[in-house]
């Protein structure tokens, strides 16, 4: 489960950056 966190979380991370520049 934990993996699947961590994976989400960078998911999210990733899109945040793309949507923030």
């Amino acid at each position: 489960m934990s993996f699947q966190v961590t994976t989400n979380f960078w998911f999210y991370f990733v899109i945040f950056s793309v949507h923030k520049t």
